[in-house]
């Protein structure tokens, strides 16, 4: 797993409550997806909220835009 997809897995398990509101099967899918997803279209499993929490980091940590 590469630092993106790692960033994008993190960023799907903060919302709706966190890790204690995530299943064991949705962070075992959302984990397959993140692995399998090369880092140029893993963004594609965010919504237009997340993908610009991605982008701050992004900018945060001067990584590539």
């Amino acid at each position: 797993m590469t630092i993106k997809q790692a960033v994008i897995f993190s960023i799907l398990m903060q919302n709706g409550g966190g890790i204690l509101g995530k299943s064991p099967d949705y962070i075992k899918e959302k984990l397959v997806a993140c692995e399998w997803f090369p880092d140029e279209v893993v963004d594609g499993l965010l919504d237009r909220s997340n993908l610009m929490k991605l982008a701050a980091w992004k900018e945060r940590w001067e990584m590539e835009k």
